[in-house]
Order: structure tokens, then C-alpha cells, then sequence
């Protein structure tokens, strides 16, 4: 890889800097009846925003396509039952942004679609977003396990490039911006199918068992999440029970 690392010190993360830098300038604001650039405030407005600009959000394409881009209104005394999730954190690019002009921003931008790039954010399960203890695995927890996202015992090689990048040459930012797309994009992508396909088949099993009449799948989501929750002593007993019983 051409170009050379020029500072190896890593600063400290700051979101808010990083939503900035690696939303492009025509998500971040939108253009008024007055001809004025009026600010985008929230994930939820960007997000929207863009989903209304590009007919994402036509009442004639129908309820489930519409409910897609639509983000739901808490309900008083309940929690809601999706969320907003940035399927390449902000994090990952952390060590590209930092200590670039507003061309290269946009150059970085361009590239791998960051931010608050509806490309970026999608509308997500609440249960698949930050799991259910024994029930469903957070897609963060598999992120993290698998070495894309910051927090895991492991960082996979691109991204510790990238963090060791603040202080870069821009073409070396570039070029890791590129290792990124063809070495590590594949696989968060990948986690993202794996883990709405695991809901799915949560939901499919359900639904079936209740046109069959029966519970099994709901019985078997309790015993995995009676057996997650279980201290290990009660854990050990149960098993010793269940082995004892053969």
C-alpha cells in the first residue's frame, strides 16, 4: 500500500465530530421554500429526509414499503420496537476523517458512503439491534466478535490500519478507504444478512406455530433464555439433573 503513516497516536473518539465529517454536506442541510439552507438536527430527520427525497416514503407503494423508511413514535409507558442502525459505525472510519479538509472529506464521503448516508442507516428490529439476552444475538455483539467493530478481543488488520491512520498522507487514507470496501464491508454486510435472516426464522416459527396451534418454538426461546440467565452452580445442576435422567 502506497503513501506512509505519519502519526501512530490514536485521539480520542468524538461522535459528534465524526457524524460531521462523514455526513455529505446535502444530507446535512436541505434547501427551504425561503432559498435558505436550514440545518438537519437528528439521525431520525436525516434519515427521513432523504427517504421522502427519494420517493422511499410514497403512500402508493404501500404500507410495507412506506413503514421501511418511516421511523415509528415512541408510545408512552412502551418501548419502540425498532431503531435507527448505522451499519458501518461511525468508529471504523474514525482514522480516515480525522485531520482532513472539506475536499477530502468529500472524497472519503464518495467513497464509502459514511454518516448518516441513508446507504448507511437502515431501519432495524429492536430485538436484532441490541438483542435479547438467550433469545436473539445483538448484531454489535457479532460485529465486535467477529473483528469489525470497536470493543472485541480482536480488530481485524484493515481497521487497525485505519486507526493508526490520524495523522496519514491523504492517499494513504484513500487506500485503506479501498482496502475497507473489498476486505471488511463484505463481512459486516454479510453479519447484517445472517442476523435479519435469524429473526426472520424467529418470527416465521412463530407465526406457524400459532396457525398449528402450538408453542414449541415460544417453549424453546424460553428454555434457551432460562438456560442463558442461569447462574453457572444452577447451570451445572440442571445439567447434572438432565444427565442423571438418561
Amino acid at each position: 500500500m502506497s503513501g506512509r503513516l505519519l502519526n501512530n497516536t490514536r485521539s480520542t473518539f468524538d461522535r459528534k465530530d465524526n457524524r460531521h465529517r462523514q455526513t455529505a454536506a446535502y444530507i446535512q442541510t436541505r434547501r427551504g421554500q425561503s432559498g435558505q439552507d436550514i440545518p438537519v438536527r437528528g439521525l431520525r430527520t436525516r434519515f427521513e429526509g432523504q427517504a421522502k427525497e427519494l420517493g422511499l416514503d410514497d403512500g402508493s407503494l404501500g404500507p410495507v414499503v412506506n413503514d421501511m423508511f418511516t421511523v415509528q413514535d415512541p408510545v408512552k409507558g412502551g418501548k419502540i420496537s425498532e431503531e435507527l442502525h448505522h451499519i458501518h459505525p461511525l468508529r471504523n472510519f474514525d482514522g480516515l476523517y480525522a485531520n482532513t479538509n472539506a475536499k477530502q472529506s468529500q472524497q472519503l464521503q464518495q467513497l464509502l458512503h459514511s454518516g448518516d448516508d441513508i446507504r448507511n442507516i437502515m431501519n432495524m428490529p429492536r430485538y436484532a439491534h441490541q438483542g435479547i439476552k438467550g433469545l436473539t444475538e445483538a448484531i454489535h455483539t457479532r460485529m465486535r466478535a467477529a473483528g469489525v467493530e470497536h470493543g472485541g478481543k480482536t480488530l481485524h488488520p484493515v481497521m487497525q490500519q485505519i486507526d493508526a491512520a490520524h495523522g496519514a498522507d491523504f492517499q494513504t487514507k484513500m487506500n485503506l478507504a479501498a482496502a475497507y470496501n473489498k476486505q471488511v464491508r463484505p463481512i459486516v454486510e454479510e453479519i447484517l444478512d445472517d442476523v435479519l435472516t435469524a429473526t426472520e426464522e424467529m418470527q416465521d416459527g412463530l407465526l406457524s406455530d400459532a396457525r398449528a396451534g402450538t408453542n414449541a418454538t415460544a417453549k424453546t426461546m424460553i428454555d434457551n433464555q432460562t438456560y442463558e440467565l442461569m447462574g453457572k452452580r444452577q447451570l451445572a445442576a440442571e445439567r447434572a439433573k438432565i444427565f442423571q435422567g438418561k
